[in-house]
């Protein structure tokens, strides 16, 4: 088949789905409705995976985890016990020893709670109390914008003593005058009543708006320790080693230490884990890629619905044009070009709705960089993935009904009423 051949065929087609408005049109509306699915998930797992990234790029990429049990995701077991919760706890003591290797520059350990937090007449629920270290500033990154952030020893000391963030103080004082003021935060297994010392800024990254909004309350761990009945299972442990010592090296040093520490012989697998950030982020994208692949399936609904439009249409169109076809084919048209034509049909019809689609999961995307903190954009990807996933829905669903109409007998086609 030459080119003529090609755009005589082209503009059969498009004048054909220009005469069936109503149904080409339905058919390029399930279309579309799949592909603006698939583009604007594309779009919010590209970005959100993106924000997590700088999120954690802001403690360091050489910032790794010491904890007891590290769960990527949902835990699937046949109902007996898990291996982990036989598991000795981490302790403060495995921190402070950990702080002690040459190999580390800085340890902060933390455990929170989620309570209340009271100043007279104004309350805020549902806010995080951090119980942590005198270093973890450093290793959060960020900037005290007012006041000060407690010391190693009114750490040690369990002072009653705190640091807030922004939007604590907008819940919590309407002057925005916070520094020096007492609160008391309380929460369901305790309580304690707290002098502001610090006013905390989070640092940049991706979900800094959406961050913000969240209100933290920061406080000494031993503070927390002595005043909430805190979980132990959620006690972690962050640990930087010096610039000079590869994250690799410091966490063989780490390992060793913990090993040893637990009377660990040779043989014997860790009783607890040792995660960097590689792979905090490797769980994260496993998770919203699963969640992709999910609304993968429900968005390629649209496109079943569009496929089997295209087949509706496409049979429509084969019986309505039935003496045409005998026509062409009495002039010396080949079964291979009455193929093409209608297959061209079929696939500029699913090629249409993908490219509206995509143009709304376009709009869709650039919204929600807009209205929030995510950085959504569309990867080239799924872009590609449209258009192959159009062109194959147009080719697969569109084949039987192109078959049909290349093997009409011309006589019988042409006696067609």
């Amino acid at each position: 088949m030459n080119v003529s051949s090609l755009t005589e065929s082209f503009a059969i087609a498009l004048a054909s789905i220009r005469a069936a408005k109503v149904r080409a049109g339905l058919t390029i509306l399930g279309v579309s409705i799949g592909v603006t699915a698939v583009m604007a998930m594309a779009a919010l797992v590209q970005g959100i995976n993106q924000g997590v990234a700088e999120a954690l790029n802001q403690i360091g990429e050489e910032t790794f985890f010491v904890m007891r049990h590290f769960s990527a995701g949902i835990e699937v077991h046949d109902g007996s016990t898990p291996e982990w919760e036989s598991r000795p706890w981490i302790e403060v003591d495995d921190a402070e020893a950990i702080r002690r290797l040459d190999s580390i520059r800085l340890v902060s350990y933390r455990n929170s709670d989620m309570g209340t937090v009271i100043h007279r007449g104004e309350r805020v629920a549902n806010v995080p109390i951090v119980g942590t270290t005198e270093d973890w500033a450093e290793i959060d990154g960020g900037e005290m914008i007012e006041g000060r952030n407690f010391t190693s020893a009114e750490e040690r000391a369990g002072s009653a003593v705190a640091v807030v963030n922004e939007a604590l103080v907008r819940g919590l004082f309407p002057t925005g005058i916070a520094l020096g003021k007492d609160l008391r935060a309380t929460a369901l297994r305790g309580g304690v009543r707290l002098r502001i010392i610090g006013v905390y800024r989070e640092a940049p990254n991706a979900f800094q708006e959406l961050g913000s909004e969240q209100p933290w309350l920061i406080i000494p761990y031993e503070t927390l320790d002595r005043n909430f009945q805190i979980w132990k299972d959620q006690f972690g442990i962050l640990v930087k080693p010096w610039r000079d010592v590869s994250q690799e090296e410091a966490m063989d040093e780490v390992i060793a230490l913990m090993r040893q520490r637990h009377a660990l012989r040779p043989g014997d697998p860790n009783d607890f884990d040792v995660i960097p950030q590689a792979k905090l982020l490797e769980s994260f994208k496993a998770f919203t890629g699963t969640f992709f692949l999910v609304m993968i399936a429900l968005a390629s609904i649209g496109l079943m619905v569009g496929g089997v439009g295209v087949i509706g249409i496409m049979m429509i169109a084969v019986t309505e044009r039935t003496r045409e076809i005998g026509v062409r084919k009495a002039i010396g048209a080949r079964r291979g070009e009455i193929l093409v034509q209608f297959l061209i049909e079929a696939v500029l019809l699913t090629f249409v709705g993908a490219v509206i689609g995509m143009l709304a999961g376009w709009g869709i995307a650039r919204l929600v960089a807009a209205l929030s903190p995510i950085p959504a954009a569309v990867p080239v990807w799924a872009i590609l993935a449209a258009l192959g996933a159009a062109v194959g829905t147009g080719v697969g669903f569109g084949f039987y009904p192109a078959v049909r109409a290349s093997r009409l007998d011309p006589v019988s086609a042409l006696r067609y009423e």
